[in-house]
């Protein structure tokens, strides 16, 4: 009886230990995996915190609206037939508005356009005629090719361009206008060559850097090597540009010269 007794405790005792190693295995292996959660959270606030260093905000951005911003400017539509695209490659794009320079190169091109001015081709063959009027009274007249003075001047410029910028502003925009002027200078209004030349003298009397275009322009006929590409420019425009023929006895057509420059308005470019 009594060994029966001591075999039913020892069983008692062994089960017993059995659940006991059991009950704390599972609380072992619960706060093990608790302790996984934790430590898995914590990481994942560490990331969250390590993304926001590596992902900080970006900076606002702000809009000024340049493209609103507006300039006194000429309406070559309103007074440029053929030299208006010209205006608006060499003025807007580089923003040339300053004075005088703006308004002294925009009555150059005005007087350009609005003026069949012409350079006559030095290869062309000169034919002489004579002629009789309505009175029966006998002319001589000469007919040859000539260039429209307008496509030299804006060949010459386009062509001149990316050269002319390697100088400082001022002195870029006194070569645009020599330009202009050398190629006054080989014009003629018909048969009249003394206009050009009292055109000439007129646009650069009141111009303050008049000297200075002077002083380009004799550097550019002595081929001073900084201005050469100048002389090529012209070469390549006269070999480019499109001759027309021309007698000198056809009736002249006035001078249009412009008494006052148009006003200026605001737009946007």
């Amino acid at each position: 009886m009594i060994s029966a007794i001591i075999i039913i405790s020892i069983l008692f005792v062994f089960v017993y230990g059995i659940f006991i190693l059991f009950e704390t295995s599972d609380d072992k292996i619960n706060s093990h995996i608790e302790l996984l959660r934790k430590q898995k959270a914590q990481c994942a606030k560490d990331d969250t915190k390590v993304e926001k260093i590596k992902k900080p905000n970006p900076e606002p951005v702000y809009q000024f609206q340049t493209h609103r911003m507006r300039y006194l400017l000429y309406n070559p539509r309103w007074d440029l037939e053929y030299l208006a695209p010209l205006y608006k490659d060499v003025v807007l794009e580089y923003l040339w508005i300053n004075e005088p320079f703006h308004s002294k190169f925009y009555e150059m091109l005005m007087i350009l356009d609005q003026n069949e001015f012409m350079i006559i081709d030095s290869n062309s063959k000169i034919i002489t005629m004579s002629v009789r009027d309505a009175n029966n009274q006998a002319h001589i007249s000469k007919s040859y090719q000539v260039f429209a003075t307008k496509d030299i001047v804006e060949t010459t410029i386009r062509e001149s361009m990316r050269n002319i910028m390697k100088f400082q502003k001022r002195d870029a925009q006194n070569i645009l206008l020599a330009i202009c002027i050398m190629a006054l200078e080989q014009s003629v209004h018909y048969a009249s060559k003394e206009v050009a030349e009292n055109i000439i003298k007129e646009l650069l009397k009141d111009y303050a850097y008049n000297n200075t275009i002077e002083f380009l322009i004799n550097l550019i006929k002595k081929k001073e090597e900084e201005l050469l590409f100048i002389e090529y420019a012209f070469k390549e425009a006269f070999e480019t540009a499109r001759t027309c023929p021309y007698n000198d006895s056809e009736t002249s057509k006035p001078l249009r010269l412009p008494k006052e420059l148009p006003i200026k308005y605001l737009q946007e470019i």
